[in-house]
């Protein structure tokens, strides 16, 4: 049987994108925010990924990876 260890992530950090309250009011705004939010996201997952974790699920506010156990 597979051991695992596990790893969560607040989504804040997968996204890597600094906290900007402002509310973006024209299309463009809305479609850079969206744009470098998804290449962060990207860019996360793959480092993530070359690490060998997993994604499982999100629970919530929090990316949930796993790993087989060395």
């Amino acid at each position: 049987m597979s051991k695992w260890e596990y790893k969560i992530v607040a989504t804040d950090k997968l996204l890597k994108r600094p906290v900007d309250h402002d509310i973006a009011v024209s299309s463009d705004a809305v479609n850079s925010i969206r744009e470098n939010s998804k290449n962060s996201l990207q860019d996360t997952l793959s480092k993530l990924g070359n690490d060998g974790w997993e994604f499982v699920t999100l629970l919530g506010e929090f990316g949930v990876f796993k790993k087989e156990a060395n």
